[in-house]
Order: C-alpha cells, then sequence, then structure tokens
C-alpha cells in the first residue's frame, strides 16, 4: 500500500502522523493498524455530545481502540472544565480546544483545570487539521 510507505518514509526522518476528526465523514478504522500514526484526533463533535452516555461510551470506545493499537489520542473541542474531567477519566491523552478567553489550549488531561498547557509542537492547538 503506497500510504503505508509515504508513512514509514515520513516516520524515519521523525514527523509524527495524525488523523484528524477522527470519527467524522471518512475516516477508516481499518487504515489505523497499517499506517502506524501517532495521533488520533478525535472529533470535537463527540466532545460536545458529552455528558450524554452514548457519546461517552462511543468515546471512551475510542480511546481503548487507540490505546490497544499504541496511538495517543487528542480530543478536539475541549471548552469546559466538565468536558476536561470526563476526558480524564475515560484515559484521553491530550485535551485541545479554545479557553472561554478564546485562546488555544493543548493540555495533558491529568494537568489541573485551567493550570499549565504543554506548548503545541506536535498536534496545533486549536481548530483545523494536524
Amino acid at each position: 500500500m503506497r500510504a503505508q510507505h509515504l508513512t514509514a518514509l515520513l516516520r524515519a526522518r521523525g514527523v509524527r502522523i495524525a488523523i484528524d476528526d477522527f470519527g467524522a465523514g471518512a475516516s477508516h478504522m481499518r487504515l489505523l493498524a497499517p499506517l502506524s500514526i501517532d495521533f488520533l484526533k478525535i472529533d470535537g463533535a463527540f466532545v460536545r455530545g458529552l455528558p450524554r452516555a452514548d457519546s461517552e461510551r462511543l468515546f471512551r470506545g475510542i480511546v481503548a481502540l487507540a490505546r490497544e493499537l499504541g496511538i495517543e489520542t487528542v480530543a478536539e473541542g475541549v471548552e469546559t472544565d466538565e468536558q476536561h474531567e470526563r476526558l480524564a477519566s475515560a484515559g484521553i491523552d491530550y485535551a485541545q480546544g479554545f479557553r472561554e478567553d478564546g485562546a488555544p489550549r493543548l493540555v495533558a488531561p491529568d494537568a489541573e483545570p485551567g493550570g499549565a498547557e504543554a506548548p503545541a509542537r506536535s498536534v496545533r492547538a486549536g481548530g483545523g487539521g494536524a
């Protein structure tokens, strides 16, 4: 598969690979393992659906799948402390979104809500692609 070869070349040069907006549109689960990606950015629609039980179950399932494949997870569209806390309990690796003041944030979920934020080096903070 050409995509596998390309991602292998990029990874050999130190590039980290992400699939953006997973769970929306044309994201295909069958591509996760063969492409050897580093990050799975979970679409913000799942985060906005929290705390509904069906959204939380789907979100936890995606996180479990990523963990099983050794892929780090990024939740898009995290804007409230409640979302941050639920995502932390689900085992998400990073929370991405905008704070109430409009500033972008990329935080590890074990950070205190409103606490220190990680620099957005590997995954671009804010909306949009990686």
